[in-house]
């Protein structure tokens, strides 16, 4: 797993985020912080790229 620092713009998407969500995320395909108030327990993905992947997916059958 890589380890990467969080940028100035992702630091402020996760400030504002704090006050509306329990849990805060950044995607591990595209770098998006994105909030939700239940804990995800698998590879974290983004609504957008869950729906990329499926749609990959889809294709490839």
């Amino acid at each position: 797993m890589e380890i990467r620092l969080l940028n100035n713009t992702q630091k402020e998407q996760v400030g504002k985020l704090l006050s509306f969500y329990k849990f805060i995320y950044i995607c591990n395909r595209c770098g998006l912080v994105y909030g939700a108030d239940n804990e995800e327990k698998k590879i974290i993905h983004c609504p957008k790229c869950l729906l990329e992947l499926r749609k990959e997916k889809e294709e490839q059958r």
